[in-house]
């Protein structure tokens, strides 16, 4: 027999996320589960015709400093993941893919948030032009995996959703025999 599992309430929305709570009983003890709820968040690992990986060197308000990132952002109601990736895509760097591929999807925390993230590869890469928010400070950085990786080594500001999907690029690659 499957018991009911306590649904979230809101109790705090602003833009870009929600936070609920949820009252948990298990073994006697009960608590009040708080969860981010973010839904789900497209992130694109862009290959450049000469092999680089196209980075964003983001200012993250959130931990006041720049990040290295792959280009994301959040699937809007009604739209598909892919269907995100490719306008984050276009509207951060100004590039519009011929080609885009899942490779995988995970979730980013599920001990604090419901992010659920769609990791896809865009190749065949053609320029246009950029869209940005308002609010985002973004300079493009093409980079070589290998430089990517240094970079995590040097505990450099790149964050895991970056690592995560050039790592699997990476094995990719390997797999294909072009590394």
């Amino acid at each position: 027999m499957q018991t009911r599992r306590p649904r979230n309430k809101t109790v705090y929305t602003s833009k870009i996320f929600k936070v609920g709570v949820k009252r948990i009983s298990l073994h006697g003890h009960t608590l009040d589960y708080n969860t981010v709820l973010v839904g789900k968040v497209a992130v694109i690992v862009p290959i450049l015709d000469d092999g680089r990986i196209l980075i964003e060197h983001n200012y993250r308000d959130t931990v006041d400093r720049w990040v290295y990132e792959l280009p994301a952002g959040h699937v809007e109601k009604g739209e598909s993941p892919v269907r995100c990736a490719e306008r984050e895509l276009a509207e951060e760097t100004g590039y519009k893919p011929k080609h885009m591929k899942l490779l995988f999807k995970a979730l980013a925390s599920p001990g604090m948030s419901d992010e659920e993230m769609y990791i896809f590869l865009a190749t065949g890469l053609v320029k246009g032009r950029q869209n940005r928010e308002p609010f985002e400070r973004i300079r493009l950085r093409p980079m070589t995996i290998g430089k990517i990786l240094d970079m995590v080594r040097k505990g450099e500001e790149v964050d895991l959703k970056t690592i995560a999907g050039v790592l699997f690029y990476k094995e990719l690659l390997k797999k294909d025999g072009k590394l």
